[in-house]
């Protein structure tokens, strides 16, 4: 089974106007971003190589997601996830290298603590 959007919508006000589902295979789970939710991708430092529109804005949305709610992925799974989707998409080599180094090396500061496993 390979990584893949699917379902994602583009935005130009911020928020997903449809829910955004990414089927990882490194979680081994669908995450579902709800209708309306804001990103702010304040846990990317190089936010500003992100477009804002197109699939690698859908990327850098997981990654916000898994920041700032409480969802029971760990941090470093977070990161991994982010790098999968932007492969999973074919963002170049040095673009997906920065931006997850990036998030990896600057980006803890943002998380939250996710809810514990039952």
């Amino acid at each position: 089974m390979k990584p893949r959007f699917l379902s994602f919508t583009l935005s130009k006000s911020g928020e997903l106007t449809l829910p955004l589902r990414y089927r990882s295979v490194l979680a081994d789970t669908v995450i579902e971003i709800p209708k309306g939710y804001e990103p702010t991708f304040r846990c990317i430092p190089l936010r500003r190589l992100i477009p804002p529109s197109g699939m690698l804005y859908h990327c850098a949305v997981i990654l916000d997601y898994l920041y700032t709610t409480e969802t029971p992925i760990p941090r470093d799974l977070a990161d991994d996830v982010f790098l999968e989707a932007m492969h999973s998409i074919g963002v170049g080599y040095w673009t997906a290298f920065a931006l997850y180094w990036s998030v990896r090396f600057l980006g803890g500061r943002h998380w939250v603590t996710p809810v514990p496993q039952r």
